[in-house]
């Protein structure tokens, strides 16, 4: 870039991930680990050497370190992928953004997320952007040893999807009714799709399934998981 604001700026980026590790590892060398961060900002895909690179606005974050502090009643636990993706779940609630889905992410997908703990974000047949974990070796060149979980998101599509009047429901004449099952399904099973196959549209009183926790180990046989469900009426 000619005439760039900063030296930073001299390069058109293709990812937003690298600052956000540059800033991690900053913040780690001043003894602060635990660390929830995001920007928005601009990158460039290169799609054709004929043409002008592709400009597209992304938002990205990253989560390391703890879930939450720990205290007298608590004890401190690391985030892990679900926390990061129910934050952008989260996230994509509180925009009003429905029918999303979380599927697998094919191993040579991605060269910065670990093989087989990261997932693409999708609505319809649009790719909204993805959710995982870091790869070790990526975090390895960072000088980087803990954990870390990232999400990115296509901000430009997530806009043009957001819609302009927020839907609204009556209030309830009776309180919210919740149910907590447990089930035990193959390892390779993906939890995204058991949640979509329980979401039958024909029972108007199941209002949302959440998933509560993932457990792998003794006591549950090898191959299997467990996978624990909140179903609220």
């Amino acid at each position: 870039i000619l005439n760039p604001l900063t030296e930073d700026q001299a390069a058109m980026r293709t990812s937003l991930i690298p600052g956000l590790l540059e800033t991690v590892h900053y913040n780690f060398s001043q003894q602060i680990k635990n660390l929830k961060i995001f920007e928005i900002g601009k990158i460039f895909i290169n799609e054709d050497p004929r043409h002008l690179p592709r400009e597209t606005e992304i938002l990205s974050g990253l989560w390391t370190g703890s879930r939450s502090d720990a205290s007298w009643h608590s004890r401190k636990a690391d985030c892990d992928f679900y926390d990061i993706k129910g934050a952008v779940e989260g996230l994509l609630n509180a925009l009003k953004i429905d029918g999303v889905q979380f599927a697998r992410l094919p191993e040579n997908e991605c060269t910065y997320t670990k093989p087989g703990y990261a997932a693409q974000i999708l609505r319809g047949d649009s790719l909204l952007g993805l959710v995982g974990e870091i790869h070790p070796q990526v975090l390895a060149n960072y000088d980087l040893k803990q954990p870390s979980f990232l999400f990115e998101l296509n901000f430009d599509h997530l806009v043009s999807v957001i819609k302009d009047t927020a839907p609204s429901m009556p209030i309830p004449k009776f309180p919210a009714i919740f149910r907590d099952i447990t089930i035990i399904v193959d390892n390779d099973l993906e939890t995204q799709r058991i949640i979509t196959e329980a979401q039958n549209p024909q029972e108007e009183l199941v209002e949302s399934f959440n998933l509560l926790d993932v457990f792998e180990g003794k006591p549950i046989p090898a191959g299997k998981k467990s996978v624990s469900l909140r179903v609220t009426y």
